[in-house]
């Protein structure tokens, strides 16, 4: 009997799970989510915002779903005309998504800038099951996360980024993962009349690292803290920029 109940334990004590992306259809999931950076001369010095995502319809792959921001705060530090537009146009346009059971995000119809940003960072889960201690990478592409949040016409963005995910631990009811990774980004633009680019803007080396703790039933995110640190070269100076992203579920 005795023996019984410890192969029983130690079976029992990590157990192998597969993540996958599945809430309710028709269900509703909020986050409220702050950003705050220490370089205010280089965006917001603290932006919070509060996300809708209505689960709309199950697919093959996964589910349709419509994003939108319910409010946001830019802060004291943006210039007053600047932050009007921008509040403006990111809360009148919802984005309709395709997310599959990955956790893997396509965005459908979207009018805002903010919207690739938004749905480019995140965590993908494995196609295998996974145990405490198992890891897993994914490549992102720096291109595809700025996206259209800034003018592409005659600029190159360039550059890449790994990224490692770590399962830290298993409850009945919640997964802690892990994340870190680096990469390089640069950005440069076309001189008048010429093909390439032949003005670098900037360079910059990049790490992150934080956690994630999800539902493990419904793969929805509870709570993450995700750290980015860049290192800036322009105009033959370098500059730290430290940028920390919290989300929580409402």
């Amino acid at each position: 009997m005795i023996t019984t109940t410890l192969v029983t334990l130690l079976l029992t004590k990590n157990p192998s799970i597969r993540l996958r992306y599945h809430p309710l259809v028709g269900s509703t999931v909020r986050h409220e989510v702050l950003q705050k950076s220490d370089l205010a001369k280089m965006g917001h010095q603290k932006l919070s915002y509060v996300t809708n995502t209505k689960i709309i319809k199950a697919t093959k792959t996964g589910y349709e779903a419509i994003q939108r921001v319910e409010s946001l705060d830019l802060g004291e530090k943006y210039p007053s005309s600047q932050s009007l537009s921008y509040r403006v146009n990111v809360l009148k346009y919802p984005v309709k998504l395709s997310i599959d059971s990955f956790g893997r995000t396509q965005i459908l119809s979207s009018n805002s800038s903010l919207a690739r940003v938004m749905s480019a960072v995140g965590l993908i889960y494995p196609e295998r099951t996974v145990t405490v201690g198992d890891t897993w990478t994914q490549n992102l592409s720096i291109a595809n996360l700025i996206g259209d949040s800034i003018p592409t016409s005659g600029t190159d963005v360039s550059g890449a980024m790994k990224i490692r995910f770590k399962i830290d631990s298993i409850t009945n009811h919640q997964v802690r993962i892990s994340v870190s990774g680096s990469g390089k980004m640069g950005l440069a633009s076309h001189s008048k009349g010429t093909a390439k680019p032949d003005q670098v803007n900037f360079k910059a080396s990049l790490s992150i690292s934080g956690r994630y703790l999800v539902n493990r039933d419904t793969g929805v995110l509870d709570t993450s803290r995700i750290e980015n640190r860049i290192m800036l070269t322009t105009d033959g100076k370098t500059m730290p920029l430290s940028q920390v992203f919290e989300a929580r579920r409402l």
